[in-house]
């Protein structure tokens, strides 16, 4: 499978179909997917396994892809339609500087 065991590498790009080549998008377990260009959309669904049409994935993605929600794919996943999660950070409340 052309993996190394107890390995965890963790990319963070903006262009992935550019910058990671096939064999490393092939190996992928785990997507965080947060605002992405018309192209990149494009580029994840060829990648992905998901049971929607590219034009239902693009809709789903820019719905849903606000204020610090991600979308999380996960390749491990083995059923297909429970392979694509919506998350959203933790808000936290403003921390406040109190001056001495």
């Amino acid at each position: 499978m052309s993996r190394h065991y107890y390995l965890t590498l963790i990319i963070s790009v903006q262009y992935a179909k550019t910058l990671i080549w096939t064999q490393v998008r092939n190996n992928i377990d785990y997507l965080f997917i947060s605002d992405v260009n018309y192209n990149m959309i494009e580029c994840l669904y060829d990648v992905m396994s998901i049971p929607m049409t590219k034009q239902e994935f693009r809709e789903y993605l820019l719905n849903n892809n606000t204020e610090y929600t991600f979308l999380f794919y996960n390749w491990k996943e083995k059923n297909r339609d429970e392979r694509l999660k919506l998350t959203r950070a933790k808000l936290y409340e403003k921390i406040k500087f109190v001056k001495k």
